[in-house]
């Protein structure tokens, strides 16, 4: 048989699977880390899956490993585009994807060997989404932070929401890569990553489906996924210079508080995320004044950006409690 009629045919069926479970990796120029990253998820104690790598633009060797694990594995598949970020790589695999329940993996991190299971474990008719757990490790893969605490229960979206805004167990949670979402939600309710926003993209795609669904979330302590903080990653890069696009993590708090707002009727939620938008401007304000970033016109335009979003009455008390910290710190010193 034609080899060409017989791909087409390995196609067909394929598509006509019925898949459990889509894992997406956004790739960019992370050779060094790509192949553990795939074998970590190939290598799953649970293997009903699809896994889609989006090679976005990569120029380094990224796209060749994409293209020889497509080859050696059926579950594989891989689509190549012109670099547009993380976000847009993501929202492509979105689209293409066919399972039930969607999961992401970034390209220089790896799941745990139990990380799909445990996360599948979780599903029922009454959950759209499964919350789990994370270790994270430092760039010679030394564990630098766990948590010991073992729970699993159902959380209402209310609670799910607040969990982006003050974790009970960890130190944060607005990481998409230890979730497992539903794919249906995100297709009826055309959710989609902001490609115009940089940092805290997940969160707020996060606190959107958890919106969007309005169901219990089922909330797990154990850890599914190994995050490794990298000396040339993203969020370093903050601690070497003024990063422009750091300026989008307000826009990103400022968007989530509208969602959250158009979909609770919850004060103590709507302080956190007022809160969240005047640290994030202050987080801004601050790098800008330590790197010596003398823009007036920026620092202007998000000063009203705030006062619009979060009111001048939310703006003067934060503002004073920051005047109280910073005046008994003072003291404490003296």
């Amino acid at each position: 048989m034609d080899v060409g009629i017989w791909k087409q045919l390995n196609r067909k069926l394929f598509d006509n699977l019925m898949i459990k479970l889509s894992v997406i990796i956004p790739v960019y120029n992370t050779e060094q880390y790509l192949s553990r990253c795939i074998e970590s998820v190939l290598g799953q104690s649970f293997d009903d899956f699809e896994l889609l790598l989006i090679d976005d633009g990569s120029a380094d060797g990224s796209e060749a490993i994409c293209d020889k694990y497509a080859e050696k594995d059926s579950r594989v598949r891989v689509f190549h585009k012109e670099n547009g970020g993380v976000s847009s790589a993501r929202n492509l695999g979105l689209n293409e994807a066919k399972g039930d329940w969607i999961c992401f993996v970034d390209s220089d991190d790896e799941l745990l060997y139990e990380g799909v299971q445990t996360m599948v474990n979780g599903i029922s008719d009454a959950v759209d989404m499964v919350m789990a757990g994370y270790e994270v490790y430092d760039d010679k893969g030394v564990l630098s932070y766990s948590v010991e605490t073992r729970k699993e229960k159902r959380i209402s979206a209310e609670m799910a929401v607040k969990e982006m805004y003050k974790p009970t167990d960890y130190r944060y949670q607005g990481y998409i890569c230890s979730k497992l979402l539903r794919r249906s939600i995100i297709k009826e309710a055309r959710l989609s990553f902001a490609e115009d926003v940089f940092f805290n993209e997940d969160r707020l795609f996060i606190v959107g489906f958890i919106v969007a669904s309005g169901r219990n979330v089922l909330y797990t302590t154990v850890p599914v996924y190994k995050y490794f903080e990298r000396l040339d990653g993203v969020m370093m890069t903050l601690r070497k210079g003024f990063n422009l696009k750091f300026v989008t993590d307000m826009e990103a708090q400022i968007r989530m508080r509208e969602i959250v707002r158009s979909r609770f009727e919850n004060e103590e939620l709507f302080g956190l995320a007022d809160y969240e938008v005047y640290k994030s401007f202050r987080r801004i304000i601050g790098m800008m004044k330590e790197f010596d970033h003398k823009d007036y016109k920026l620092k202007s335009k998000l000063n009203i950006r705030l006062v619009k979003s979060i009111g001048i009455r939310a703006f003067l008390k934060f503002e004073m409690q920051r005047d109280k910290r910073r005046v008994l710190k003072l003291i404490k010193k003296t």
